[in-house]
């Protein structure tokens, strides 16, 4: 007996439409690739400069922060230290105009009680107004950068006392306490001693004395 034929017609396969192009994933990937590349060099043509000063300002920093005092630097009435040239450089960079000064005392990082990492520098200026040799203290207290953010200046803090007298006309390079890196030590050639202390708002307060125990720390006032 012969089979029975069907009747029924033999469907046909079909396949979806090609996905319009702004659905197509490769093609979407380049247009996000290049879309940041142009975004990209835009930022950088117009932050370059900025980010550039940015790192140089960093650099600097880094050669203040990590500077060795232990190569005979000091300041003697007449015949001031030589400059160095990580401060002078960063100096410049920072305030745009060059530093005057009769010495550096002090150059690099301190921490206040509360662990605030500052850059500091001393240098002095010397008093020919009196009889009696006199110096004067300026502390420069900057807060380190980063790669987000340029240094910047804290403050710049004078000896509270004005010009401080000095028997002897010398001042040797100032000596971080290594039981306190909030605490300075600089010997004067005398029996005085000048003892400098960094305090939480980033004022460096001078301080004298002729004991040779170190006294201590300062107290200042909440900043406001």
């Amino acid at each position: 007996m012969d089979a029975r034929k069907s009747h029924h017609p033999i469907e046909q396969l079909g396949y979806a439409p090609p996905a319009p192009w702004y659905c197509r994933s490769r093609f979407l990937m380049r247009i996000v690739v290049v879309m940041f590349v142009i975004v990209g060099a835009v930022i950088l043509w117009k932050r370059g400069p900025a980010i550039d000063a940015r790192m140089r300002l960093n650099r600097l920093q880094s050669r203040c922060m990590e500077f060795d005092w232990r190569n005979g630097w000091g300041s003697t009435k007449g015949k001031p230290s030589a400059p160095i040239p990580q401060w002078t450089q960063f100096y410049l960079a920072m305030s745009g105009t060059a530093q005057k000064s009769d010495g550096m005392l002090f150059l690099g990082t301190m921490r206040s009680p509360s662990g605030n990492e500052r850059l500091v520098a001393v240098d002095c200026c010397w008093s020919a107004s009196s009889s009696r040799p006199s110096v004067l203290l300026r502390a420069h207290v900057c807060i380190p950068g980063s790669m987000l953010r340029n240094p910047r200046w804290a403050g710049k803090n004078t000896s509270s006392d004005g010009a401080i007298p000095i028997d002897s006309p010398s001042l040797k390079f100032a000596a971080l306490d290594p039981l306190a890196r909030d605490h300075l030590i600089i010997k004067t050639g005398g029996d005085v001693i000048i003892d400098g202390w960094l305090q939480d708002n980033d004022d460096l307060i001078f301080e004298l004395r002729s004991d040779p125990t170190p006294p201590p720390p300062a107290t200042s006032a909440p900043s406001p």
